[in-house]
Parts: structure tokens; sequence; C-alpha cells
């Protein structure tokens, strides 16, 4: 999946503006992720709105979803403050014309984007360094239908990928890990995504696309996590 994180702890500035929920909603608001996924990614990517692959066990699809409005976004930024928008140093390493689309985007709302797209080393060394106040971040699970395969490694305190500063959230994440229930897994992963959704702490953006070369002659479907299975295959 691609996804913005945003600095919402004040990392690289205490008192920036990504430290406010009403701006990091208004930069929620303000994407088109629809648009991206059908005509940017394109297959059988999909815009998302859950800082998890909707395929994976606890990634709860009922949660605060941000709809593309950017009125709403520019009402957003003027209640924060922001009327005249500010200047935010955004992040990228792939998917060019998705990150300059991401820019206009946030450009079209009033926010004065500085696009830095980088080689991915660069951007590991910055966000490392604490000097990305936001980044365009992508993330695959290996085929882990789960949500710990990617709560952990972003929300966890230690990992300088996590910029919410959210030391509940990160109990959440590690709670549930720690209980092999199901039910009780589920529950508190709702409640970790829900948190993330409410408090804007990303801006959720698409699933990607898995494209395979095959014969016409085969019958090749895929599933949603986008692993081959050719067990399922048949000719035609």
């Amino acid at each position: 999946v691609g996804f913005l994180v945003l600095d919402a702890h004040g990392y690289t500035d205490p008192d920036g503006p990504l430290t406010d929920v009403k701006v990091r909603r208004a930069i929620n608001h303000a994407l088109n992720t629809e648009e991206m996924a059908e005509y940017l990614i394109g297959g059988s990517a999909e815009a998302i709105h859950t800082a998890c692959h909707p395929a994976q066990f606890g990634c709860d699809q009922d949660v605060p979803a941000y709809d593309h409005d950017p009125e709403r976004a520019k009402a957003l930024l003027a209640e924060a403050g922001y009327a005249d928008g500010f200047p935010l140093e955004l992040w990228a390493y792939r998917d060019k014309a998705a990150a300059e689309a991401i820019a206009a985007d946030l450009t079209a709302v009033g926010i004065d984007v500085n696009l830095r797209y980088v080689k991915l080393e660069s951007l590991n060394q910055a966000r490392a360094a604490r000097e990305i106040p936001a980044y365009f971040g992508t993330w695959g699970s290996g085929g882990t239908a789960d949500t710990a395969a990617i709560a952990r490694i972003h929300f966890d305190p230690e990992s300088d990928r996590n910029m919410s500063g959210d030391e509940e959230l990160a109990e959440l994440v590690f709670a549930a890990e720690k209980t092999a229930d199901p039910a009780e897994r589920k529950k508190i992963y709702s409640e970790a995504i829900g948190r993330i959704a409410d408090e804007a702490y990303w801006a959720p953006l698409f699933s990607y696309s898995a494209n395979y070369l095959v014969s016409p002659e085969l019958e090749f479907p895929l599933d949603p996590d986008g692993l081959p299975r050719p067990q399922n295959a048949s000719w035609k």
C-alpha cells in the first residue's frame, strides 16, 4: 500500500502545522486517491482509507474515512489558522507521477509544497535524522494477511517510521501481538486502526497492483493479496 506519513509529533517542528489534527485531516480531504489508484497505479489498485491493506486480518474498514473534498480541506486549514496555507516539504522516492499528483492536490488547497524526490537511501537517512515532516511511503507485507505485518514497524516508538509520538497507540499494537485470541486481536487492531484514522496520523492512498504475464490459454485468478496461487489456475 501507499500512504503519506505526517509528523504529528512535531519532530521537525514542535509547533508546526502538522501537529494540529485539523491540518492532518485537511491533508486527507485534499487527496484524490480514487483517481490516483485508477489512473496512476492502475490494474487492481484501489483507494484505501486505513493504515493497512484491506485484505489483512484486523484491518477494520469501519473507521473514519476522509472523502476527496478540497473545500472541506480549505475550511479545516482556515479553522486551524492556516487560511493562507503553509510551506510543506514532502519527500518521495518512487512512483513519481503519484508523488506529483499528491503535491498538486495539496497545492490546490493552499499548501505550498516543495517536493523532494530522492533516492530511497537519502529518504531513509533524512527520516532517521528526523528531518522529514511528511513523506510518501509504501509498504509490502510479504503476503502476510495480518495487520501486524505493517503496524509494528510503523508504530513502534523505537522506529523512525513512527512519526505519531502516540505511546497509547504503540501499546495497542504491542497488545495485539501478545494475544492469540482472534476475536481479541481483531478488537485491539480495530481500536488501533481507528485511532490512526481519527487522528489522521497517516493519509492512506492506495493499494498496489500485482501483474503477471501468463499464457492467453490460461485462466489465472488473483486474490486481493496479490499472491499467485497456481492451484487455482486452469486451462481454458
